[in-house]
């Protein structure tokens, strides 16, 4: 039985849902659009320590090679992280999803979030028995009205040994129509290396919407992992 002290130690902090279209254009001819979905959920404890708890997916649903075999893939993701002031939080990651036959991640990350400004970094490492990886990412975004935002990202993912890597430089916006409800589009610059000539140098293009509930801390400082797919 849980006494009062008990249940005041654990908080529900927010959650959050994120439905997403997106385009990819190699530059050379070939195309490939997809659609994301994922959701989370955060708890907080008194201590300052919490978990948050997410499950996404992707399937395939349009390319321009007639003759390509679509992929739907789903994971999981678990950041338990420590709040260490108002404004900063820290987080440790373990992710798995299907690609590939099965991929792990384990990595590091930070949210920072202040006035205007939400920060966000990550880097970790993609366990696989086919493309193995090491990822760096950071995002941020800024409020110029209660409703409108500007964002931008940096991601690079290497596969080392001469395997080559994938980068993306993306900028955007975002609307919020209701206090729980947020359009918004990105355009990323796209390079893909395959470890021999030649690399590509495309576009990423991604439009959704995303749905907060926040419960007693603030859904802002959420992380925002996506998979690699």
């Amino acid at each position: 039985m849980f006494t009062v002290g008990t249940a005041q130690a654990q908080t529900f902090e927010g959650a959050t849902a994120r439905f997403e279209f997106l385009h990819y254009d190699d530059g050379a001819g070939f195309t490939l659009s997809q659609v994301n979905a994922g959701a989370d959920a955060a708890f907080r404890f008194s201590s300052g320590f919490g978990v948050q708890v997410g499950v996404n997916g992707m399937t395939e649903v349009a390319s321009s090679d007639p003759f390509l075999t679509f992929q739907t893939i789903g994971g999981v993701a678990v950041h338990n992280f420590y709040d260490v002031s108002g404004t900063t939080r820290l987080g440790a990651l373990v992710a798995y999803d299907t690609f590939n036959g099965g991929d792990w991640f384990l990595g590091a990350e930070a949210t920072y979030v202040s006035g205007p400004w939400r920060l966000e970094a990550r880097g970790g490492h993609y366990f696989s028995s086919v493309e193995p990886a090491w990822l760096l990412e950071a995002s941020g975004s800024y409020a110029v009205s209660d409703r409108f935002r500007l964002r931008g990202y940096l991601r690079n993912i290497d596969y080392g040994a001469g395997f080559g890597y994938y980068r993306l430089a993306g900028v955007g916006a975002s609307v919020a129509v209701t206090d729980q409800i947020s359009f918004y589009g990105d355009y990323a610059l796209m390079w893909n290396d395959f470890g021999k000539p030649p690399v590509y140098r495309g576009s990423v293009i991604s439009a959704g919407l995303t749905f907060r509930l926040d419960g007693a801390g603030d859904s802002d400082r959420m992380f925002t992992y996506k998979p690699y797919y």
